[in-house]
């Protein structure tokens, strides 16, 4: 089973965690390939969207306090590959999701 998809998965750790877990779904048989790219799809715009919601700022106002959210290059990289894991020319094989769980979890 995937992971539930919260938007209030803000901090970086957690973000991480959450792609790892549904990765390790997968490849623990309780996800298809198709499920995960869909998920993560749905991980993508859920993560991005707090930071979305804020387009009513005026740029000359850079002291601003609002917080904004930084996805790491890592997990944004990844999500891009799961997105079209989907398609057969273009699913990671079992190494290398093996491989992002490692460099996610680390």
């Amino acid at each position: 089973m995937l992971p539930p998809i919260r938007i209030d998965q803000r901090d970086a750790q957690r973000i991480r965690s959450t792609v790892a877990l549904a990765i390790t779904a997968h490849l623990n048989g309780t996800a298809t390939l198709a499920e995960l790219s869909a998920w993560a799809l749905k991980f993508f715009h859920a993560i991005n969207q707090v930071d979305d919601d804020n387009d009513d700022y005026d740029d000359s106002d850079e002291d601003d306090d609002a917080v904004t959210r930084t996805v790491d290059a890592d997990v944004l990289a990844i999500l891009d590959e799961l997105l079209f894991a989907d398609q057969p020319s273009l699913a990671p094989n079992d190494a290398t999701l093996r491989q992002w769980v490692t460099q996610l979890t680390a």
